[in-house]
């Protein structure tokens, strides 16, 4: 990622921080059993989610996902330097949120806006 001097350990340490906080709120979102959240999440194979713990863009994408109720990979770009290089290797730019959409039989698609990754979460999987 492009990020100012410093301000890159300052991401990984703020994102280390409110992880957990992030965590609590949205486990309180998750009210499905195990199983019909591995049924869900079904529907998104070959979706993974690019992001760091900062990013208020990419906040709202994992807040979709636990209203979803489902799970998919999810890569911090900013602490994995193998993502980072998976990131700008499949979707060339440096720019978070990204979802990776991978399916069988289709052209692999990077999505980037976060409301096109929430719009297309929605109608992938549908209401919980």
């Amino acid at each position: 990622m492009k990020l100012p001097d410093g301000a890159y350990e300052l991401h990984k340490w703020v994102g280390r921080a409110i992880r957990p906080i992030e965590t609590a709120r949205f486990a309180k979102l998750r009210t499905a059993a195990p199983e019909e959240v591995r049924l869900r999440s079904e529907k998104l194979r070959g979706c993974e989610l690019y992001h760091f713990q900062v990013s208020p863009f990419a906040a709202r994408v994992r807040r979709a996902l636990a209203e979803l109720q489902v799970e998919i990979p999810i890569h911090d770009v900013l602490e994995d330097d193998a993502a980072f290089a998976a990131l700008m290797r499949g979707g060339r730019r440096d720019q978070v949120p990204c979802l990776k959409i991978a399916r069988a039989g289709e052209p692999e698609r990077w999505l980037y806006e976060s409301r096109e990754i929430v719009r297309f979460l929605k109608e992938t999987v549908g209401s919980p």
